[in-house]
């Protein structure tokens, strides 16, 4: 009979995996007042437009399309043309708020601008990445390939670069890129990007954590759907931080889409627990260098991107860099204060 240290080995890791199972679901957020209090929400509402329609909270038809590019049979587009002689803004959305979840700010920042924006791979109306490579090269060139079928020429046609939060980074990282081809990039602005350093998500933590790492790695891949259901969850909080009605509109959708596949909202989730996340200041030193005009806008009660690490890091290395910091709003400005942020982007473009 052989002892219950002999037998570790093989039921070790299954006790393991369940109890970290019993921890993901007993770890909660109250969605209804994450931080015990809603008058944080009311913060965030004021200065919202609340009388909004409720289109607003979606893409036209008209501006949304569907094209290929090598490796991705369908990428949708959003695109807005203004002036066709106009310059254009290009729009990189973060993690997982696809162009859907951006509709008030991009519906709102084209009544000025030319905008084109895209879903990622893996997210909203995007195929997901060959053999689930999620790299910021892959991505890179990605993006080149999506602007070039979708707007031939643009990045040497007086082009601006926003980007939010993953697409931040993306923005950086492409701005960067085009410049060292010779191309006149007019503006990047970069809104709560990563790059410089980051508060780690509780399913990112666990991922990367040495000995649970694997195991959970194991478990993630084996059961897809539990997966994309916990991820689903994390993210709901983000919502409360939405005016009540844009919440209501956004949330189903949302939920649909990301469980709509789960073996890819999976495959995302532990590729990107290993995206590099972090330590890109070289990056933004070389964008400092450029004398391109680039902003960095953060937020003060950010639960994702660390604001006074990365504005100690821009004040102290990047001075050509110019940065604006809402001290009241939270990470996802873009969904949650669409107008002021697009009114002060605006008030920067050309």
């Amino acid at each position: 009979m052989p002892s219950t240290w002999a037998l570790a080995p093989v039921f070790g890791p299954f006790f393991l995996s369940r109890y970290l199972l019993q921890k993901l679901k007993k770890r909660r957020y109250n969605v209804s007042s994450p931080f015990g209090t809603n008058k944080l929400r009311q913060k965030m509402e004021h200065g919202h437009d609340s009388s909004d329609p409720i289109e607003e909270y979606f893409l036209p038809r008209e501006k949304v399309s569907f094209i290929s590019v090598e490796g991705y049979q369908q990428v949708k587009l959003f695109r807005s043309i203004k002036d066709k002689s106009g310059p254009w803004v290009l729009f990189l959305h973060g993690l997982t708020f696809y162009t859907d979840i951006c509709a008030a700010f991009l519906n709102k920042l084209s009544r000025k601008h030319n905008v084109l924006s895209f879903d990622w791979p893996g997210v909203g109306g995007t195929d997901p990445s060959r053999n689930d490579i999620y790299t910021p090269q892959e991505l890179l060139g990605f993006a080149e390939k999506v602007v070039e079928a979708a707007e031939p020429g643009l990045p040497g046609r007086g082009l601006s670069i926003v980007g939010h939060s993953m697409g931040g980074l993306m923005s950086l990282i492409l701005a960067t890129h085009y410049l060292k081809q010779g191309f006149d990039i007019k503006n990047v602005i970069m809104l709560a990007p990563a790059g410089v350093k980051v508060h780690k998500w509780m399913t990112h933590r666990l991922l990367t954590t040495p000995i649970i790492g694997p195991v959970l790695n194991f478990i993630f891949k084996r059961f897809p759907d539990a997966t994309a259901k916990r991820i689903v969850y994390e993210t709901r909080y983000n919502f409360h931080y939405m005016p009540k009605h844009m919440e209501e509109a956004l949330w189903e959708p949302f939920k649909k889409s990301m469980l709509r596949d789960t073996r890819v909202t999976a495959a995302r989730t532990l590729a990107f627990a290993q995206f590099p996340w972090e330590n890109h200041e070289e990056l933004f030193i070389e964008l400092d260098r450029s004398k391109v005009n680039a902003i960095v806008v953060l937020a003060g009660r950010d639960i994702t991107i660390d604001t006074p690490a990365t504005e100690r890091f821009l004040r102290t290395k990047c001075s050509s860099i110019s940065i604006q910091v809402y001290p009241d709003y939270t990470h996802d400005l873009v969904a949650c204060n669409a107008d002021v942020i697009t009114e002060y982007i605006s008030a920067v473009l050309p």
